[in-house]
């Protein structure tokens, strides 16, 4: 049977990154590098699984964020994950498969700007 690889077309960081800062100050939060809160946010896992067999009919697309905060000796941590289960009769595109990891990964992203606890300990409260 035909087995494929699926790699990320761009560093996966970076990308979550520049979304996570351009999220926060639209929600009000100004970035600095001299502040004394740093945030880290880190992609714990992106997968794409299978449901097995010689033809594959439907996936699970995972993405888990861990998200550290601190500010002095206080610390806040918390992981965001999401999963996306995807039936399909013929075999996905890279197109779908991107989109579908886009997907996952914007959830969990999105999930961390939910998180009122941690927009609480960003704010400084």
């Amino acid at each position: 049977y035909k087995t494929s690889e699926i790699r990320a077309g761009n560093d996966i960081g970076e990308a979550v990154r520049a979304s996570a800062a351009a999220a926060l100050a639209a929600q009000g939060y100004t970035l600095a590098a001299d502040s004394d809160t740093r945030l880290t946010l880190y992609v714990d896992e992106l997968s794409y699984q299978t449901n097995g067999g010689t033809v594959s009919t439907g996936a699970d697309i995972t993405a888990v964020l861990r998200a550290v905060a601190q500010r002095g000796n206080a610390r806040y941590e918390t992981t965001y994950r999401s999963t996306l289960s995807r039936k399909f009769p013929v075999a996905p595109s890279a197109t779908q498969n991107e989109a579908w990891l886009n997907e996952v990964l914007g959830e969990s992203l999105q999930r961390f700007l939910d998180d009122g606890k941690m927009r609480t300990f960003l704010a400084g409260g």
